[in-house]
């Protein structure tokens, strides 16, 4: 044999690349549906979907070994944990990692055997790099897993199912697509309404109410995710101006709730812009975790002295307020006024030039619905998104603007987005676990891509040009003499009239009085 040469056999290759992609997932069980709840066998839940990606695919589902100690025995007791909707092929996961002591000096104490006590353990080996991804959708696990800056590793089940899907060469189902209807005409007796006393029939409001609603449905036409909103006539007195009330907003189980949820808030925006809202504002009863995480990620905050023993009361400034204009960080600026409005002066520019193909799946809203029916490839997520650079150290600071400039075809400025954070990123899996759901890249391509070190862009999408700026007038205002082959920063006479340009896609700051708002309390508060 030649020296070198490898003794396996091709089928035996196969397998090592198989088994060098596998992704490790880390099951909070108390995340689970509640036994009482599940359906045991029922192959259309979403674990029963990730047990049987998980052995397609070759990654590893495990369950933390703190998660299978007994304590309701008088003598705690070691036994393997037992779900009806625990995916079958889970493993316990080997030699975990103690809780490093930071842990207790940021989050308090946890007495031992409480949830508290179990999800810094699960938080201790996502942190520690044990597994890739914690699939978990308890909210106060989320927002420790923000301050620790590991919220992108923290899956809900189906979001684990629609990763591996995306990740894998296989063809994916369609991205879901937003229905704008009259709110009258859903049924109240809709299965989405389950829960709601008199069912749907108080949200969906009469003729006279005119209330908006924003639709996702499956294969089947069953609603998955449901948005209703309107005028609201008689709004919290520490909302001024024209205020958008939201009157129900809800994901099923089986949904992308990450994706789903996007897309719905991105479709609330929009109608807010369009319509000249001022704010806009929700109750949410306490214990929808997840829904408060969504809209807390989006700028929402609590409103000062309106919460009841019920509900959280949330709102959200949908354009700057004169007297808020000093917000002090770009990204905290866009995150609270955005996703359209962001900072313009004292930041910096960068120009991005992406292929058709990206730009296509980064920017789906700007193809023709002919280009979207030929797409076989899910889409990015619709605000929060990534862009993977062949630059090993880019130097770009939250906040900064990127300007995606398509080649090829169109050859023009599609969209801006505000950067979120710069990632670099020595491997394909050091990349996915930086990508998180935000991914368009499968794994093939991310290998391709990181044959040397890369770095990862997370940016928040601000506008969306259609038409695209065309490259003439680009050049024209001296933004650029020709196209850079990779991302740029920009400066000079042509950034000057850029920024004049794209003011004119913002509304004016509102003399509207600001409200009140707080962020939802951290977990160690």
């Amino acid at each position: 044999m030649t020296p070198g040469t490898s003794k396996l056999s091709p089928d035996a290759n196969q397998s090592m690349d198989r088994e060098s992609r596998a992704l490790k997932f880390l099951i909070d069980t108390n995340s689970l549906p509640s036994p009482e709840r599940a359906a045991p066998g029922d192959a259309t839940t979403p674990a029963a979907a990730l047990n049987r990606l998980a052995g397609q695919l070759t990654h590893r589902l495990y369950v933390h070994p703190a998660a299978c100690i007994d304590t309701s025995a008088s003598k705690p007791s070691f036994k393997l944990h037992q779900h009806p909707n625990l995916p079958g092929k889970c493993l316990l996961l080997p030699t975990p990692p103690q809780v490093p002591p930071p842990f207790e000096t940021v989050f308090g104490p946890a007495p031992s055997g409480t949830e508290e006590w179990l999800g810094h353990r699960l938080l201790a080996a996502l942190a520690a790099d044990a597994v890739d991804f914690l699939i978990s959708a308890d909210g106060d696990l989320y927002r420790k897993a923000r301050r620790l800056g590991l919220e992108r590793r923290v899956l809900t089940i189906a979001e684990a199912v629609a990763l591996i899907t995306d990740l894998s060469e296989r063809p994916s189902s369609p991205f879901p697509i937003v229905e704008e209807v009259k709110a009258e005409t859903l049924s109240p007796d809709d299965p989405i309404f389950d829960g709601i006393p008199d069912g749907g029939a108080v949200v969906l409001g009469s003729d006279e109410d005119s209330r908006s609603a924003w639709v996702i449905r499956d294969d089947r036409r069953n609603v998955t995710g449901l948005c209703i909103a309107g005028l609201d006539r008689l709004p919290p007195p520490l909302l001024s101006g024209k205020v958008l009330k939201v009157w129900f907003c809800r994901l099923c189980a089986q949904s992308n709730s990450s994706r789903s949820g996007e897309l719905l808030l991105r479709a609330l925006f929009d109608h807010g812009a369009r319509h000249r809202y001022d704010w806009a504002h929700c109750r949410v009863p306490r214990g929808r975790e997840a829904l408060v995480q969504l809209l807390e990620d989006f700028g929402f905050g609590r409103l000062s002295g309106q919460d009841s023993s019920e509900e959280l009361v949330l709102a959200k400034p949908l354009h700057p307020m004169q007297d808020e204009i000093g917000v002090p960080h770009p990204l905290a600026f866009h995150i609270r006024f955005g996703p359209t409005h962001f900072r313009m002066e004292d930041v910096d520019y960068y120009l991005v030039p992406i292929s058709p193909d990206l730009s296509q799946q980064l920017f789906p809203e700007c193809e023709s619905q002919r280009a979207l029916f030929r797409n076989k490839r899910p889409f990015g997520n619709p605000i929060r998104k990534a862009y993977v650079s062949r630059s090993p150290v880019l130097n770009v600071a939250p906040g900064s603007v990127l300007l995606f400039y398509r080649t090829g075809d169109q050859r023009g400025l599609v969209a801006s987005g505000v950067v979120e954070e710069t990632i670099p990123s020595q491997t394909t899996r050091d990349a996915i676990r930086a990508l998180g759901m935000r991914t368009v890249y499968t794994s093939g391509e991310l290998d391709e891509l990181c044959v040397r070190p890369v770095s990862v862009l997370l940016f928040r999408q601000a506008l969306a040009f259609r038409p695209e700026i065309p490259l003439a007038k680009l050049i024209d205002h001296k933004v650029f003499k020709q196209v850079p082959q990779s991302i740029a920063k920009l400066d000079g006479e042509g950034l000057a009239w850029l920024r004049g340009f794209l003011a004119g896609f913002q509304s004016a700051p509102s003399s509207t009085q600001a409200a009140q708002i707080h962020p939802l309390p951290s977990p160690a508060s």
